[in-house]
């Protein structure tokens, strides 16, 4: 055939001009199998342009979906797979692309799409039955090189995360003796050290030159993710577990009890403190308290240790502890003549006891996951083929669907129902299943707590000779200084007790949860952009771990990768910093973090199709969705015709 012609029908290829290539090609001047002088076919250019309809129209006239062409023999898939082209290469796939078939360089479409740091394209790739056994997936170039290693290599954690759940070797070695523990220690991802030792890569595995990891490290200047990883992991050096000062099976039950011990003895302390040291001395025994747990207890270097305890949830009941034992021998003695007020607060302190109990205990609207691998590729078949194979509609933690409002708990390693927020002070998630129950549980502590703290004014206002100022809190204090601590204690939790109530009452009438709210970008269902391909890769991640592990700060991070201004380190910086940690101890950061101060007035000019104005939303609140008729735990999709409130029944005339 004439190049010219040929030329031709790959430009129209290139451009996606399926007009062009059908009367070209039946025109006869040219076939849809013909090549260039580099072997490169039209179906090479429609499947990196991701053209399906020209794509499809060319294999059925005959074009060689295995066709190797261009610098590096690649195929059409590999074309199409490296820029993540999930459609096409389902086209290509199910006409009979070959995806074992290895390139100029060594590399099969796993390797490619690893490369690529593309995590939905490997989720898909990874089902395919050349690569869901151990010897498919374990692959290796002509180095010898896994696709686990490459991607360990490139810092990608997510793909490493997922190769490994996937059955990926971490034992096996290159040509050069290196194991995947060694490669990730070369990318310098400290998250993919720690992957890879959480699956059993080996600390004293020696490559070929007698390197083991660690020295590796050292030679690459990376011992701090190293390091990093395994302090996360709770071992030394060579592997071994750290031992703790509390045995793990009593963690939990030290974790709980703690708060009530070290709040009871700062209640009883304080009194006999000079009062310009007070405020001092009640940071210190919260501070001491907040080490004695991370330090002696549980593990500092471990992730989320702490928000995964029993710690911040003892304190709470700490506080309801000694509030009724305040209440009970000074209050409720004292005041005989008014059972009515005293029935009213023990009401509420059941509820509130009930309420906590119930929040930490149930479950939250944990979402489905599949149980076995084949139940697994039937899913993310499925999803690929219905176009829901993306960061939206797929949960790459959970290897699941993930519904409509949904979100997935680092912490708890699930997903949930219309999640809310990860409560560090129930030790459980907030979802579906509990908010009501926490809801309940805020309204009920922060009346009990106010009529807690009315009553002790009453109670010294009628023992306290003086009038309200320094000399009535001294006199307060020499009374009972016990009690008067508990309840400037029991106010100060009352106070973001009450913010962040109306936050979660002003967020169920606007039909949002605290996620959506922080988040609102991320929701395309919900007027958002809904997540990008950096997002669905790991993108940011991989690149902040990389830029990490070479020493830049924080700030020369976001300044790289999301050109904010590099800002210089202060003490404005610093406050901002510890406000930003007691934040998150309260379980407000959701409501500050990132874009979340401009979410709520965001939501505004967003369409939120599950808002129908307050009563409506109130009400789908408190029934779970039942008022819409929604299953949130089971919600993939938007119905066809929208969600609407039910509609009442319109009376007509009896004759």
């Amino acid at each position: 055939m004439p190049s010219d012609t040929v030329d031709e029908l790959h430009a129209l290829a290139q451009r996606g001009n399926l007009d062009g290539i059908r009367a070209l090609v039946r025109s006869g001047a040219v076939r849809a199998s013909d090549a260039a002088d580099d072997r490169v076919t039209a179906l090479h250019w429609a499947a990196i342009n991701a053209h399906l309809d020209c794509a499809r129209f060319l294999i059925e006239q005959g074009a060689d979906v295995n066709a190797a062409g261009g610098e590096l023999d690649a195929t059409p898939l590999q074309w199409c797979a490296r820029n993540g082209h999930l459609d096409m290469m389902r086209l290509l796939l199910a006409h009979g692309a070959d995806p074992c078939y290895a390139d100029r360089q060594g590399f099969n479409t796993l390797h490619v799409v690893t490369h690529s740091s593309l995590v939905m394209p490997l989720v898909y790739m990874l089902q395919l039955e050349a690569f869901s056994t151990p010897g498919g997936i374990d692959v290796t170039d002509p180095q010898r090189h896994t696709a686990l290693m490459w991607a360990a290599y490139q810092g990608d954690a997510v793909s490493v995360d997922v190769l490994l759940r996937h059955g990926a070797s971490v034992r096996i070695a290159d040509d050069a003796g290196l194991t995947p523990l060694h490669w990730a220690v070369v990318g310098g991802s400290r998250l993919c050290i720690r992957r890879i030792l959480e699956h059993g890569g080996s600390v004293q595995a020696t490559a070929h030159d007698g390197k083991t990891p660690r020295e590796l490290a050292m030679e690459l200047h990376s011992l701090v993710a190293y390091h990093g990883a395994l302090g996360e992991l709770g071992r030394h050096e060579d592997g071994r577990p750290r031992r703790r000062l509390v045995p793990p099976s009593m963690r939990a039950q030290t974790t709980f009890l703690v708060p009530f011990i070290a709040l009871g003895a700062a209640f009883a302390l304080l009194p006999h403190v000079a009062w310009y040291l007070v405020p001092f001395a009640a940071v210190a025994a919260l501070v001491a308290m907040h080490v004695f747990v991370v330090s002696g207890v549980l593990d500092p270097m471990q992730r989320d240790q702490v928000r995964r305890s029993y710690h911040f949830f003892g304190i709470v009941f700490a506080t309801i502890a000694w509030g009724t034992i305040m209440w009970a021998l000074h209050l409720v003695l004292s005041r005989p003549s008014r059972p009515t007020w005293n029935a009213v607060m023990l009401a509420l302190l059941t509820v509130v006891v009930r309420s906590a109990v119930v929040c930490a205990s149930v479950d939250p609207g944990y979402c489905w996951r599949p149980s076995s691998a084949e139940e697994r590729r039937r899913e993310v078949m499925a999803l690929a083929e219905h176009g829901r194979l993306n960061g939206q509609g797929f949960c790459v933690p959970c290897m699941a669907p993930r519904p409509l409002r949904a979100k997935h708990c680092h912490v708890c390693g699930r997903c949930v129902a219309r999640a809310d927020h990860h409560c560090p002070w129930v030790a459980n998630c907030v979802g579906l299943r509990n908010h009501r129950a926490f809801i309940v549980l805020l309204v009920a502590a922060c009346t009990l707590i106010s009529m807690f703290v009315q009553s002790s004014y009453l109670y010294y206002e009628i023992n306290v000779p003086a009038s309200f100022g320094p000399l009535f809190i001294a006199e307060c204090v020499r009374l009972n200084g016990m009690m008067f601590y508990t309840t400037l204690w029991a106010a100060l939790v009352n106070f973001w007790l009450v913010l962040l109530l109306v936050l979660q009452v002003v967020q169920i009438c606007r039909q949002l949860t605290s996620a959506e709210a922080s988040n609102l970008g991320r929701y395309g269902y919900m007027g958002g952009p809904g997540p990008s391909m950096t997002s669905q890769t790991g993108y940011i991640q991989q690149q902040t771990e990389r830029m990490s592990a070479a020493g830049m700060d924080r700030a020369e991070i976001d300044a790289r990768l999301r050109g904010r201004p590099v800002r210089r380190r202060g003490l404005a910086a610093a406050a901002k910093g510890a406000g930003n940690w007691l934040l998150s101890i309260v379980g407000l950061d959701l409501f500050t973090r990132g874009m979340a101060g401009q979410g709520l007035s965001r939501t505004s000019a967003a369409t939120n199709p599950f808002d129908h104005g307050i009563l409506a939303n109130v009400r789908d609140f408190w029934t779970c969705g039942r008022y819409y008729g929604l299953d949130y735990m089971s919600l993939y999709e938007l119905p066809p015709g929208g969600v609407h409130p039910p509609q009442r029944p319109r009376s007509t005339d009896r004759a």
